[in-house]
């Protein structure tokens, strides 16, 4: 909801700044923009800027804390298993579970995080190909390419296949987990 300012013009929250931003840069593309237009456009940038940062930040919180609590219930269940004279093998392997569980969320949680800057830098530079950008812009562009870079990498090591050749080792490797368990 848009709060009024002393001057007679609108407050605009975050998620309605970073809207606006996007219709002026929209009407820009189009034609110049008024300097009204061009003002406005320069005084929400940042403020859009800051809540889409907050944004990812809360994404990325919202996953490690379902992450932690995934590690917290097999923890639990690793204990129960112990409790109940289970045999070693179960408990030593819950635990295990709840180790291989929070690398795996640690590994989502770095996956996203990089990929989101990949697709960062390459909105940045789409930007930087039609003018030049705002200082915040070029920190924040000079800030993601290593981990843009580390992101490129990372699919050619791992190529750009159809994902089947990617998983064939983890399923491999889930799969004779469980054979040799005896199942």
């Amino acid at each position: 909801m848009a709060e009024t300012k002393e001057g007679g013009g609108a407050v605009l929250g975050g998620k309605a700044a970073a809207a606006r931003v996007v219709e002026l840069e929209e009407l820009k593309e189009q034609g110049p923009l008024t300097e009204e237009q061009e003002a406005e456009l320069a005084e929400l940038q940042p403020k859009a800027q800051k809540w889409k940062k907050r944004k990812e930040w809360e994404a990325r919180t919202r996953v490690g804390k379902v992450a932690a609590a995934r590690v917290a219930e097999l923890e639990e269940l690793a204990e129960q298993a112990a409790d109940c004279g289970a045999g070693g093998g179960v408990g030593g392997a819950s635990a295990e579970g709840a180790a291989e569980a929070k690398k795996k969320a640690k590994d989502v949680n770095y996956h996203r995080e990089v990929k989101a800057a990949a697709d960062r830098v390459v909105e940045l530079e789409a930007l930087a190909e039609r003018g030049p950008l705002t200082v915040e812009q070029e920190a924040e562009l000079a800030e993601l390419q290593p981990k843009a870079q580390q992101w490129k990498k990372k699919k050619e090591e791992t190529g750009n296949g159809t994902g089947q050749e990617r998983l064939l080792l983890p399923v491999l490797r889930s799969w004779r987990s469980w054979r040799s368990r005896g199942r």
